[in-house]
């Protein structure tokens, strides 16, 4: 399913303003503008369409500030591999609901709007480039993709039991969340033997 579809769409016009610290609207600065910022703003060294004004502090930043990502883009970002991930445990063994029950619950902390099945992303292969999971290296820290991978984990095993198809799932996985294979299997055995 689509960013669209679950309407996480990006908001128009919205930055995360440095001096805020949060997302806030902002507009371009036009070229008349430019003359009233001189005091501000060395005008040989920007284009009269490479700036943007934030409405919450009025400050004037260059529009290379767009490139930070805003919250709402990392939260989106996150959601997307929530569903990804937990997605793909409930596909590779669809018939089990004692891990379709759990994948739901441990992805309810990342995701904007609680979902169903339905809401699930469907990727074919975790080990592609272009899955959301690799989207969420650079917003998580280690610690935070080590927490994510352990939830997965603790659905998978069950009974004691891993099975191969969610062994596959989360070597994948992280993979894409740059989590070694040595610490998802420290972590399986531990929570085999928790089981």
């Amino acid at each position: 399913m689509a960013a669209s579809q679950l309407g996480l769409g990006n908001p128009t016009d919205i930055f995360w303003c440095p001096i805020e610290g949060g997302d806030r609207n902002y507009e371009k600065v036009t070229a008349g503008r430019i003359g009233s910022l001189l005091s501000k703003v060395d005008p040989d060294r920007f284009e009269s369409d490479s700036l943007l004004r934030c409405t919450g502090c009025d400050t004037t930043f260059d529009t290379a500030v767009l490139d930070v990502l805003t919250n709402h883009e990392m939260v989106k970002r996150i959601d997307l591999a929530a569903r990804t991930l937990f997605g793909s445990l409930i596909r590779a063994t669809p018939a089990d609901e004692d891990v379709r029950a759990g994948a739901l619950d441990a992805m309810m902390p990342y995701v904007i709007r609680p979902g169903s099945a339905a809401d699930l992303i469907d990727v074919d292969d975790l080990s592609e480039r272009d899955n959301p999971l690799r989207d969420v290296v650079d917003v998580l820290d280690e610690a935070a993709r080590h927490l994510m991978m352990q939830r997965a984990i603790e659905v998978s095993v069950t009974g004691g039991r891993i099975r191969a198809r969610h062994l596959g799932v989360l070597v994948q996985a992280g993979e894409a969340l740059g989590v070694s294979q040595q610490w998802i299997r420290s972590r399986i055995v531990e929570r085999r033997r928790s089981a």
